[in-house]
């Protein structure tokens, strides 16, 4: 299998596929299963504008999956490692079509911070670069959904 994380949805109507671990079969390329960790995640800059422009009518917080899945064992189990921007550590069971583990949260998360790039793993400790700090509009607002 190939594990990939996706991102939020530029434009209505959001998918299933948005914000989600896809697991791909390496031979054929075919999906065999997705795990959405948030939905309703369409988001894109026009959003921060007082005009909204091209903002998505569904509204969400851009909380992609900023960071490589990590696949390891532990206990004799497969998880793969998924880090969000929302700044939410998660867990899931590649063998159970991505069923959720567990969770930790580690910081605030939002558009511009949370977990991204870098994650990595050894047998007894995840590691999880954080970034949480809050970028202001033209009209003084946080951009990226108000996480911060």
């Amino acid at each position: 299998m190939l594990y990939a994380g996706s991102g939020n949805q530029y434009s209505d109507p959001v998918s299933k596929y948005s914000d989600a671990i896809l697991a791909m079969d390496l031979e054929t390329g075919a999906l065999r299963w997705s795990s959405q960790m948030s939905q309703g995640d369409g988001w894109n800059f026009a959003c921060s504008n007082p005009n909204k422009g091209s903002c998505p009518e569904t509204q969400g917080p851009d909380i992609d999956i900023g960071s490589s899945p990590i696949l390891r064992t532990v206990n004799g189990k497969d998880v793969l490692i998924v880090g969000q921007k929302s700044g939410v550590v998660h867990g899931l069971n590649p063998d159970k079509e991505g069923e959720i583990m567990w969770t930790m949260r580690i910081g605030k998360g939002g558009a511009l911070g949370g977990i991204m790039w870098g994650s990595s793993a050894d047998e007894k400790t995840v590691y999880v670069p954080l970034s949480d700090f809050g970028v202001k509009g033209p009209d003084g607002s946080l951009i990226g959904g108000g996480l911060y």
